[in-house]
C-alpha cells in the first residue's frame, strides 16, 4: 500500500467507520439521517477503502475511474487537496481547480494513439499556374436589399491547392445552373483548370454530371491527365480540411 492509499484508508477510518462496519457486517450502508453514503452505493475494494459503487462495473476503465474513493467533505485532508490544485490553477474557478483534481484519472485512461499524416497530394506540391487545381465550397446566406425587397445570396470560394490563392463568385441560390454560371465566370477570368475538388452537396454534384458532358466543348478546354472533378467522400471530412479552413476563417 502506498502513502495516497494509507492516507485515504486512515482518513476513511476516522470519519466513515460506522458505515464501514456496517459494509463488513450487513454488506451494505443502512440508510440513516447521519449520513447520506448510502446513496453512493460504496463498497470496501481489496485494499480496504471505501469506493463508489454504480453502474460502470463492466465498463472498459480503469478502476479508480469506474470507482473512485470516498472522500468526507469537510475534512482537513480534502481541503488540502483543493487548496493544493486551487493554487496550482493560479486561483482560478472551480471548474478548473476540480478539472486539475481529476488529471490523474486521465493519466489512468489508455493512451490516445497518433495517427501519422499521409503524404500531402501531387496536386498541391506540382508548380503550377494558379487555380490549376482548385477546390471549391460554398457559404452564406448573405441578406441583401433589392428595392423593398430582401433576398438571399451565397457566396461560392475557390482556392488554388498549390498557392492557397482565392477567388469568391456570388450565387443567386444554390442550383445547379447558378453554380454552373459562376463557374463559367471563375474559369474566363482565372484561365483554364485542371482539376476541381468539392464536397458531396447537390448543388456539385447536378453540375458535375452535366460538366462532364459538356467538358469536350471548346468553352470548358479541361485537361485529361487526371480525374476532372473530385468528389470528396463524406466519410472523410479531413480530405477538404486544407480549403475548408480558408472559408472558415
Amino acid at each position: 500500500m502506498d502513502a495516497e492509499q494509507f492516507l485515504i484508508q486512515a482518513v476513511q477510518t476516522e470519519v466513515f467507520s460506522d458505515e464501514i462496519k456496517s459494509l463488513i457486517q450487513r454488506k451494505e450502508v443502512q440508510r440513516s439521517k447521519s449520513t447520506k453514503l448510502h446513496k453512493l452505493n460504496p463498497f470496501m475494494d481489496s485494499q480496504d477503502i471505501l469506493r463508489v459503487g454504480g453502474r460502470l462495473t463492466q465498463a472498459t476503465l480503469h478502476p479508480h475511474i469506474k470507482h473512485p474513493a470516498i472522500l468526507p467533505k469537510g475534512h482537513h485532508v480534502s481541503r488540502l487537496l483543493i487548496k493544493h490544485y486551487h493554487e496550482k490553477v493560479k486561483h482560478q474557478d472551480r471548474g478548473m481547480t476540480l478539472n486539475e483534481l481529476r488529471i490523474k484519472c486521465r493519466k489512468l485512461r489508455k493512451c490516445n494513439q497518433e495517427q501519422k499524416m499521409a503524404d500531402l497530394p501531387p496536386e498541391r506540391m506540382e508548380a503550377t499556374p494558379p487555380f490549376t487545381y482548385s477546390g471549391m465550397d460554398c457559404f452564406g446566406p448573405f441578406y441583401v436589399k433589392d428595392g423593398r425587397k430582401e433576398l438571399k445570396r451565397y457566396g461560392l470560394l475557390f482556392t488554388c491547392m498549390c498557392s492557397r490563392a482565392i477567388h469568391i463568385e456570388v450565387l443567386d441560390d444554390l442550383s445547379t445552373d447558378a453554380f454552373l454560371n459562376a463557374l463559367r465566370c471563375f474559369i474566363a477570368i482565372r484561365g483554364n483548370v485542371s482539376q476541381l475538388q468539392s464536397d458531396q452537396g447537390t448543388n456539385f454534384v447536378g453540375a458535375r454530371n452535366e460538366f462532364q458532358e459538356l467538358m469536350c466543348g471548346g468553352a470548358w478546354c479541361i485537361s485529361r491527365r487526371r480525374e476532372l472533378w473530385r468528389g470528396l467522400g463524406r466519410a472523410a471530412p479531413g480530405e477538404s480540411d486544407w480549403h475548408t479552413c480558408i472559408l472558415l476563417s
